[in-house]
């Protein structure tokens, strides 16, 4: 299934994908799990996409931080 999934998929279409739904103001979760329902695909299928996409793992990690669903770690003030 993975394999699959891989070669429909690359990291940077998976990334462009989410990227557009983010810029009709869905959040990065949220953005995820639509592009999991209209290629219906488990959300843990594509694990592999979200770690090879360096800029989707970040955004999420901040933004799941955000929300309280990953401890918060310490900031440098800007």
């Amino acid at each position: 299934m993975l394999d699959k999934l891989e070669k429909k998929f690359d990291a940077n279409t998976f990334a462009m994908a989410v990227e557009s739904k983010v810029k009709m103001g869905m959040g990065y979760l949220e953005a995820i799990l639509s592009f999991c329902d209209e290629n219906d695909m488990e959300p843990t299928a594509i694990g592999n996409l979200v770690k090879k996409s360096d800029v989707i793992k970040s955004k999420l990690e901040a933004e799941c931080r955000d929300m309280n669903l990953l401890e918060r770690t310490a900031k440098l003030p800007l």
